[in-house]
């Protein structure tokens, strides 16, 4: 008997690690045109695809959902950038609503803590903390009975990211196992007009 090299005793280990949802489809044969080295059938289930990116500031294009409720978010608001700490690290808040926020009430709804109109159910829609590279600092849900009692914090990338000199655009979504089941789920796309953080 050969003496037991590292590089074959890791693929015996490796063999014999593949979890039991992989393992099934382990000896089943790849669909026709599939590359070697796949497993087409043990991929998980894909996220809802957030709509491309509008063109139009102050738009978004997408749903957000919380058990029975479904609502589409049409309208886009960013204020940014904000330095909390002083240390470079700049954050922005993007506000996705369904109805548009009246000219007097934005700066107050779009402000960090703010919401206010979100948090009394005149409108719906998600509030998003993102830094610059598109990661979700925290996630708030203002849909049905939710105002502003779930959040999620360190959400996760978003799928598009980018702040231009007026204006921030995005795309991303959230299925309910990525919300640790709470609930709720979204997927949209926003371009919104950049004002400046008070």
């Amino acid at each position: 008997m050969k003496p037991l090299t590292i590089a074959t005793f890791a693929v015996v280990v490796l063999a014999c690690s593949v979890p039991a949802g992989l393992a099934a489809h382990a000896s089943s044969p790849a669909p026709k045109g599939a590359a070697l080295g796949t497993l087409a059938a043990a991929a998980p289930a894909p996220k809802q695809a957030p709509a491309l990116i509008p063109e139009k500031a102050g738009v978004a294009v997408g749903a957000l959902k919380a058990g029975p409720v479904t609502v589409t978010l049409a309208h886009a608001y960013a204020s940014g950038p904000i330095d909390s700490f002083g240390d470079g690290d700049l954050l922005y808040m993007v506000v996705l609503t369904d109805r548009p926020i009246e000219a007097s009430a934005i700066a107050g709804e779009i402000k960090r803590g703010g919401q206010a109109l979100l948090q009394s159910g005149k409108l719906q829609g998600l509030a998003l903390m993102v830094d610059a590279k598109g990661f979700i600092r925290n996630i708030v849900p203002y849909v049905g009975e939710l105002r502003g009692n779930r959040m999620m914090a360190s959400a996760g990338r978003l799928t598009s990211f980018t702040v231009h000199k007026e204006r921030v655009s995005g795309q991303g979504s959230l299925t309910p196992k990525d919300t640790m089941q709470q609930g709720w789920s979204f997927a949209a796309s926003w371009n919104a007009t950049l004002l400046a953080a008070r």
